[in-house]
C-alpha cells in the first residue's frame, strides 16, 4: 500500500553475512556482552512495539529503516516510498536556515542530540 518492498527488502538484509548469522537465537541479541563491555538498561529488551526480545534485537535494528521509510510513505503521500526522502530534506533546510542561510562550512561540528538509531547522524556526516 506505500510501495515499500519491506518483506524483499528484510529478507535482503538477513541474507546479508554480519553477526545476526553468528547466533543460535538467528534474531536475537539478549548476550549483548559477547559484543562489548557496553550496560544496557533492562528495558532495551522487554517487550516493545512488535518486538518480543525489546528493541535491542537483530529484527528490530533491520527493520527500522523499513519503518522509517513506510512512516515517510504514509505521511508525505505526495512523495511515495520517497516521503522519508523529503522529511529529512526539510530537517536540512532548516539546518542551512539556522546557519544564515549558507551550508555548514567544512570541519564544522554539529550535534545531533536525538533518540534514534544514528539515521539523521549518519546523513549530517555524510552530507557536511
Amino acid at each position: 500500500a506505500n510501495s515499500i518492498p519491506w518483506k524483499t527488502c528484510l529478507a535482503w538484509l538477513q541474507n546479508q553475512d554480519g553477526p545476526w548469522n553468528n547466533d543460535n537465537d538467528n534474531m536475537h541479541m539478549n548476550n549483548i556482552a559477547q559484543y562489548d563491555e557496553t550496560i544496557v538498561p533492562s528495558y532495551y529488551v522487554r517487550p516493545f512495539h512488535a518486538y518480543e526480545e525489546g528493541n535491542l534485537s537483530w529484527k528490530a535494528a533491520m527493520e527500522q529503516e523499513l519503518a522509517s521509510r513506510a512512516i515517510g510513505a504514509k505521511n508525505f503521500p505526495a512523495y511515495g516510498k520517497n516521503g522519508e526522502d523529503a522529511f529529512r530534506q526539510a530537517f536540512d533546510a532548516v539546518l542551512t536556515e539556522q546557519c544564515g542561510g549558507t551550508e555548514p562550512q567544512n570541519g564544522s561540528i554539529i550535534v545531533d542530540l536525538g533518540c534514534g538509531t544514528g539515521t539523521s547522524t549518519r546523513r549530517l556526516a555524510h552530507t557536511y
